[in-house]
C-alpha cells in the first residue's frame, strides 16, 4: 500500500482527521467535521475525488454512494456497513474496513442513521445524492 494512503489511514485511526483523501497528484485533502456534508460538498464538484484514495471514519451506503459519485477508486473506512461494501464493489470501488457491521446508527444510537434512511431501496448514485442532499437539509430545520 502507498505511503501516503497509510499516513491517511494513521490519521483516520488516531482521530486526528475524520477524512482524508490522496488525490493523484498527492496533494490531501482533511477534514475533522463528523457526518457526510463534507463528502456531499466533494460529490458536487465534478470530477473532485476522481481517482482519489479516501479514508473516511465511518461509511454507510450513503457515503458509498457519495464516494462513487466523486470518483473514489479506492476506500478505507475504519467502520463500514455491509451495504457500502456491497456498493463499492458493484461500481469497482476497491476498498479496505477495519469493523463491518449490518447498519450506520445514528449519534445517538437509538435508530439506523439519518443518511442510511434517505438511501434505502435506491440504487443509483445520483438519485442517493439527491436524496442526501434532501436529508441534510431536512436535519438543518430542525
Amino acid at each position: 500500500m502507498n505511503a501516503e494512503y497509510e499516513k491517511a489511514i494513521r490519521l483516520v485511526n488516531n482521530d486526528e482527521a475524520r477524512f482524508v483523501a490522496v488525490l493523484g497528484n498527492g496533494e490531501k485533502i482533511l477534514s475533522s467535521d463528523g457526518g457526510i456534508a463534507f463528502l456531499y460538498s466533494l460529490a458536487a464538484k465534478e470530477g473532485a475525488l476522481s481517482g482519489a484514495f479516501v479514508a473516511d471514519r465511518i461509511v454507510g451506503a450513503a457515503a458509498a454512494f457519495l464516494a462513487i459519485k466523486a470518483g473514489v477508486r479506492e476506500l478505507y473506512a475504519r467502520v463500514m456497513s455491509a451495504r457500502a461494501g456491497k456498493l463499492l464493489s458493484a461500481h469497482g470501488v476497491s476498498f479496505t474496513f477495519s469493523v463491518m457491521t449490518n447498519a450506520v446508527r445514528n449519534r445517538a444510537d437509538t435508530d439506523e442513521c439519518p443518511m442510511e434512511k434517505a438511501v434505502a431501496g435506491i440504487s443509483d448514485p445520483e438519485q442517493a445524492y439527491i436524496a442526501v442532499g434532501n436529508a441534510l437539509k431536512a436535519l438543518k430545520t430542525k
